[in-house]
């Protein structure tokens, strides 16, 4: 009886780890589209992954938000006509579980091909997958 317990234990352990690694491997994908749009300057596609109505940006000491995918897409491509449009490099990137799971990807960006910026992009798990809830850009100067 106890042995059987345990091999039932260890099953659930292993279904749950292989749900969370499908869950990690959807979190990455996500975040790799973001930063795969925004290196190409496409802030519709940027927009889209966002939470319905529920998106924030903050860039410099100015916050936005909550605002929709036609209003968000309208400041990131201001703000890429701007500074320009270059690749993010990847500087760290953390899942968070839990009743929530919750997300982050941080970012160095080139915005004019000299001026470092860092930009974080914040993740939500939601029924249809992740979304991007928040997005801050800290540009010096700003």
């Amino acid at each position: 009886m106890i042995a059987r317990a345990c091999a039932l234990s260890v099953v659930l352990l292993l279904v749950a780890a292989a749900g969370a690694r499908a869950q990690d491997l959807e979190f990455e994908r996500v975040l790799d589209s973001a930063r795969d749009s925004w290196g190409r300057g496409d802030a519709d596609a940027i927009a889209a992954l966002a939470v319905r109505g529920d998106l924030f940006i903050n860039v410099g000491r100015r916050s936005f938000g909550p605002l929709g995918a036609r209003h968000a897409a309208a400041l990131l491509r201001d703000l890429f006509e701007s500074l320009g449009t270059a690749a993010l490099r990847p500087k760290s990137m953390q899942f968070v579980g839990g009743a929530q799971p919750r997300g982050y990807g941080e970012f160095v960006w080139l915005t004019d091909g000299t001026q470092q910026a860092t930009v974080f992009l914040g993740l939500i798990r939601e029924d249809g997958g992740w979304r991007l809830t928040e997005i801050r850009i800290s540009v010096p100067g700003w």
